[in-house]
C-alpha cells in the first residue's frame, strides 16, 4: 500500500511543490492540501488492486490452508485423549505456517535473483 502511495508522489511534477512554495504556503500544508490528493488519486487504481489481491488471498488462505491446519488441531482437542496437548498442536501448527512462510519467502528472493 506505501508503496502504490510512494509512486502517486514521484508521478507527480515537482512543479507542484514548487508553486506551493512560491505562494508561501508551509511544507506541512501543501503535502495535505495539494500533494497527498493528487498523489492519491494517482494511485487509485493499484490500491484497488492491491486491496482486491487481499481480499482473495485472505479467502484463499482461509479455505485451503489454515482452516484445514487450524480445523484438525481443534477437532482433535475436543477428543479427550488429545485435549491435554493443545500447547503442542498449537506450536505443531505455529512451526508449520513459519516454515512454510520462510521457504516462500526464499523461493521469492531466489526467484527475483534470476
Amino acid at each position: 500500500m506505501a508503496e502504490a502511495i510512494r509512486a502517486g508522489i514521484q508521478a507527480l511534477p515537482k512543479g507542484q511543490a514548487e508553486a506551493a512554495t512560491a505562494l508561501g504556503i508551509s511544507t506541512w500544508r501543501t503535502c495535505d492540501l495539494i500533494l497527498i490528493p493528487q498523489a492519491l488519486r494517482i494511485a487509485l487504481p493499484n490500491i484497488v488492486n492491491i486491496l482486491i489481491a487481499v481480499l482473495k488471498d485472505t479467502t484463499l488462505v482461509l479455505i485451503v490452508g489454515m482452516f484445514d491446519l487450524l480445523g484438525v488441531v481443534q477437532q482433535s482437542l475436543h477428543n479427550p485423549e488429545w485435549g491435554r496437548f493443545a500447547l503442542e498442536g498449537y506450536l505443531f501448527v505455529a512451526m508449520v505456517m513459519w516454515a512454510l512462510c520462510f521457504s516462500l519467502s526464499r523461493v521469492s528472493t531466489l526467484y527475483e535473483r534470476s
